[in-house]
């Protein structure tokens, strides 16, 4: 569940959002507005599927949780949500590490586009015996059209996430979106 991955995350020193996971409208809320408010259900699209909320008042937050707890998406039922942070951002990415079965390697998949625009992503083979060197992921991140000024901090948070999916039993690891703030 993606509350699950936040905190695999917060280990390997990406950050994520304060949050807080409920499992019953009986249970206090302590995360401060503004709030976005997900399902943890195993299935992509939740937003689409009216999965992910962004309630706009305290009232409004109680209803969305009582409405999602209370929700089927895609066939499961919803038992937890996850009450996050939200976070206003200048500029969504997207960046995941799966393995290819063609090249028989991890492949590290970018885009410009986070959010819905991942099948734009621009897929680069990682050579396991070689491994993934700061170098090659700033180099990816210029090949696949990222602004000049937001390599750096990419680069970092895929560093650490190339961490997640090599030290962790993970056949998919991704960020979507990461999220650039003003700050």
């Amino acid at each position: 569940y993606e509350h699950e991955g936040a905190a695999l995350f917060e280990k390997y020193g990406i950050p994520v959002p304060v949050r807080q996971v409920v499992q019953s409208v009986d249970e206090p809320i302590t995360i401060a507005m503004p709030v976005v408010v997900k399902a943890q259900v195993l299935t992509s699209d939740r937003k689409r599927a009216g999965g992910i909320v962004f309630p706009k008042s305290k009232k409004e937050l109680q209803v969305a949780v009582a409405q999602l707890l209370d929700k089927r998406i895609k066939g499961e039922r919803v038992r937890a949500v996850m009450i996050a942070q939200k976070i206003t951002a200048i500029a969504e990415y997207y960046a995941s590490f799966s393995y290819d079965t063609q090249s028989r390697s991890p492949v590290l998949a970018v885009s410009i586009f986070g959010g819905t625009g991942t099948e734009t992503a621009h897929v680069f083979p990682i050579d396991m015996t070689v491994g993934l060197l700061p170098f090659m992921v700033r180099d990816m991140l210029v090949r696949a059209g990222f602004p000049s000024v937001d390599i750096p901090g990419v680069a970092a948070v895929v560093q650490n996430l190339w961490k997640v999916f090599i030290n962790e039993p993970a056949t998919l690891v991704e960020i979507n979106p990461i999220l650039k703030t003003a700050e």
